[in-house]
């Protein structure tokens, strides 16, 4: 059956640069706009479009994000 049979191929891993804080440049364009935490998720998806909708009045949403709600 060696006609049927490569062996898998070995990943290479490509050893990464470590970043560290002088890389990191300062944030551009920032706008806050509201807190949404871990324990939100679970809220139903009525709440969660009032909150989209109140962030989105808050200016800096040009391009329209769904929200996915399970």
């Amino acid at each position: 059956f060696a006609c049927c049979y490569q062996p898998a191929a070995q990943a290479q891993r490509t050893a990464r640069r470590r970043i560290d804080r002088s890389m990191i440049g300062a944030p551009t364009n920032f706008q806050h706009t509201g807190h949404i935490g871990s324990t939100d998720v679970d809220m139903p998806s009525s709440l969660l479009h009032s909150i989209q909708n109140q962030m989105q009045s808050k200016g800096g949403y040009e391009m329209p994000y769904g929200v996915k709600a399970y």
